[in-house]
């Protein structure tokens, strides 16, 4: 079973008037001010989308948090710069219903929430297009309410409250299979309750981030379980990016476990003032390094326009128990962010 995720839809009044990211990565133009349900990587991403464009969004938040699987220090300089680009944050509110401005005509509004809830909205073979017809703004026609009295009206609503796992009327009764939001349980094989049936990827209850690199890694592993080759499966350290402006990314120990553990110790590499890096104007690149008493990187937290490629490289270090010694000892190319990064490791090496 490898039936994956589906958006979120709250169950409120006026569920209907809301696009999911299918549909705001299909509009033809965005619109002037969208309203954001959620800041996960979806909410925090399209917001980033708008204020390049010079768009503005109100982007709502049902906690005290955005994007809170990252370091929250680098997540809170993403917000300040999205906050001069007329984006704005509205924290701890719950939105109770959306309204359509009664000179708003729009057909079979039912129609796209119905894909999104049988998971179609992302097939084009599989949805309906005529619940598609509507996938654009209108211009101050949407009313949303929150539980504190907070309104706001926007010409577009985006609900980005995250994923759940795409099992419904897929038969998962009929063979005595039982299911969370989560997903489906598995075991170290990932196999399921019932002994012939697996499941992987996005679906599977793995306790693991629910990534596409995680599912392909799911994916060769089971090829090898199904010809009898393979043992439980393992995972190395899995690297995660949001796109955001600019980006951040997180890989192995977070920053935050390093910094209330007596275990390990943090290292702040600001990068981004090395000439290299001025070229590209990425100036406030930095990172936080975590490494165990031993010296060995266990973790990497970092703040880049290309976050997602130094990531890959800390991935790579902290899975080959790489040292510092080694590190210190190769040559890179330079000048690149990845050089300039890793040359400055050494100042960890050396205790300077």
């Amino acid at each position: 079973i490898a039936t994956g995720l589906k958006p979120v839809i709250p169950d409120i009044p006026g569920n209907e008037y809301l696009h999911d990211s299918t549909d705001f990565l299909d509009i033809s133009e965005l619109p002037n001010h969208a309203i954001i349900i959620g800041a996960g990587f979806v909410g925090m991403e399209f917001a980033s989308i708008l204020a390049e464009a010079g768009l503005t969004a109100d982007v709502i938040i049902r906690g005290d948090m955005a994007l809170k699987y990252f370091h929250q220090p680098y997540v809170q300089k993403v917000i300040e710069i999205l906050k001069q680009k007329n984006i704005r944050f509205h924290f701890n509110q719950t939105v109770t219903e959306i309204i359509k401005d009664d000179n708003v005509i729009i057909d079979d509004p039912d129609a796209r929430v119905l894909n999104v809830e049988n998971a179609l909205n992302s097939d084009d073979d599989l949805r309906d297009p005529d619940a598609k017809i509507d996938n654009r703004a209108y211009e101050d026609a949407f009313t949303v309410n929150c539980e504190s009295g907070l309104t706001l009206k926007g010409d577009y609503v985006i609900a980005a409250m995250g994923r759940e796992a795409n099992v419904e009327d897929i038969g998962l009764e009929n063979v005595g299979l039982t299911y969370t939001k989560s997903g489906i349980k598995v075991n170290g094989h990932l196999q399921t309750s019932v002994p012939n049936i697996y499941a992987v990827g996005d679906v599977a209850d793995t306790g693991i981030a629910k990534l596409v690199t995680v599912a392909i890694h799911q994916s060769k592993y089971l090829a090898k379980e199904l010809l009898g080759e393979a043992d439980e499966i393992t995972y190395p350290v899995v690297p995660a990016v949001a796109y955001t402006i600019p980006r951040i990314a997180t890989v192995g120990v977070p920053a935050y476990v390093g910094e209330k553990s007596d275990e390990y110790d943090v290292h702040q590499i600001r990068y981004g003032n090395s000439y290299s890096l001025e070229l590209k104007n990425d100036t406030t690149a930095e990172a936080k390094v975590i490494v165990d008493k031993d010296l060995q990187i266990v973790g990497a937290e970092i703040y880049a326009a290309d976050a997602e490629n130094v990531a890959n490289m800390f991935a790579f270090i902290i899975n080959k128990k790489i040292t510092l010694e080694e590190l210190d000892y190769m040559i890179y190319a330079f000048p690149s962010s990845s050089s300039v990064c890793l040359y400055k490791l050494h100042n960890i090496h050396y205790d300077l």
